[in-house]
């Protein structure tokens, strides 16, 4: 589902799935869960998404579960929600291999 850019939060989602392909990054939208989906990045993405932080709407990152590494319970902030080419640019460049996934 394509997020409505109408609103702030879908405005921000569709901008970061639109960096993000531009920058050869596979992403897709998911406007009822406030996330886009990275399967495709780098150090193996899992999904950015937008949440409260900092008493404003901020970009956080998910990494996918790795075996014998507990799973962070809601994600890494990284940038206020209006950063969306700075967020992009971090996911399409990360590091292969960074330990405890660092963006």
């Amino acid at each position: 589902m394509s997020a409505q850019t109408s609103d702030p939060a879908g405005y921000a989602l569709s901008g970061l799935a639109a960096e993000l392909r531009s920058r050869g990054v596979d992403a897709t939208e998911d406007g009822d869960r406030g996330l886009v989906l990275v399967p495709g990045a780098p150090a193996g993405h899992s999904s950015a998404l937008l949440r409260p932080h900092r008493g404003g709407l901020w970009w956080w990152i998910r990494r996918p579960v790795q075996d014998g590494v507990p799973p962070a319970p809601s994600g890494i902030p990284l940038a206020p929600a209006h950063r969306t080419s700075h967020v992009a640019g971090r996911i399409a460049r990360a590091p292969e291999g960074v330990p405890g996934g660092a963006v």
